[in-house]
C-alpha cells in the first residue's frame, strides 16, 4: 500500500512542476506584455500600435463619460465597454477597455484610446491572442469557479513538493543511519570479536 501511494505521488511531482511552469511562465508575459506583443508582431509582420502622445492636461476639457463609451463602442463593432479609464498622470488620453467578439478573455483584449476634449479615435488596439491567453491563465479568466478551484489548490503545490521532498529526503537519511549503526553493531558484537 505504501509503495502505490509513493508512486502516485511521484507521478503527481512532474503534474505540478509542469503547472508551476505554466502559472511561472504565463506571469513572465503579463510582467513584459509589450514586449512580448512587439516580439509576436514583430514575427507575424503585424504593424506597431499607435503609441499616445504625453501632454500637459492642464489645458485639456473632458467631455461626458457617456460620450467616450458611445464613441468606443461605435469603434468596435459588437464590443462591450468593461472599462474606461480618463487621462492620468503621464497619459494624455482616454482609454476604453472593451469586450470584442473573438476576445479570449472575458475581460476583453481591446483597447480603444481617445482623445479628451473631442473624443476622435486615436487607435483600437487588440492585444495579440499569446498575451491574451497567458493573462486569462494567469487570472484563471477561463473556466469560471471549476477552474478557480483547482488553480487555487494548485498555489498549495510548493508547500507540498517542499514537505514530500523533506519527507523523502528524512527517510532516506534515517535509513542509512539505521543502517551505519547496524554495521557498526555487528562490527563489534561479541561474535564478531572471538573469530578475529
Amino acid at each position: 500500500m505504501a509503495s502505490r501511494q509513493l508512486s502516485r505521488a511521484q507521478m503527481g511531482r512532474p503534474l505540478a512542476n509542469l503547472l508551476l511552469i505554466a502559472v511561472s511562465f504565463t506571469g513572465t508575459v503579463l510582467a513584459y506584455p509589450d514586449t512580448f506583443q512587439s516580439a509576436i508582431r514583430a514575427m507575424s509582420g503585424e504593424t506597431q500600435p499607435f503609441i499616445a502622445p504625453t501632454a500637459s492636461l492642464r489645458s485639456t476639457k473632458l467631455l461626458p463619460l457617456d460620450e467616450y463609451v458611445r464613441v468606443a463602442a461605435a469603434s468596435v463593432p459588437g464590443g462591450i465597454v468593461r472599462e474606461l479609464r480618463p487621462p492620468s498622470r503621464g497619459r494624455s488620453v482616454v482609454s476604453v477597455a472593451m469586450w470584442a467578439p473573438g476576445d479570449i478573455r472575458p475581460k476583453g483584449g481591446t483597447v480603444v484610446l481617445l482623445y479628451p476634449s473631442s473624443a476622435k479615435v486615436l487607435s483600437v488596439e487588440r492585444s495579440a491572442g499569446f498575451v491574451e491567453l497567458a493573462n486569462a491563465i494567469h487570472k484563471t479568466e477561463l473556466g469560471g469557479l471549476p477552474a478557480k478551484i483547482p488553480w487555487s489548490l494548485l498555489g498549495l503545490a510548493p508547500l507540498f513538493l517542499f514537505v514530500s521532498g523533506l519527507q523523502i529526503w528524512w527517510n532516506q537519511r534515517t535509513a542509512a543511519l539505521r543502517s551505519k549503526r547496524k554495521a557498526r553493531a555487528e562490527e563489534l558484537s561479541p561474535a564478531t570479536l572471538v573469530h578475529k
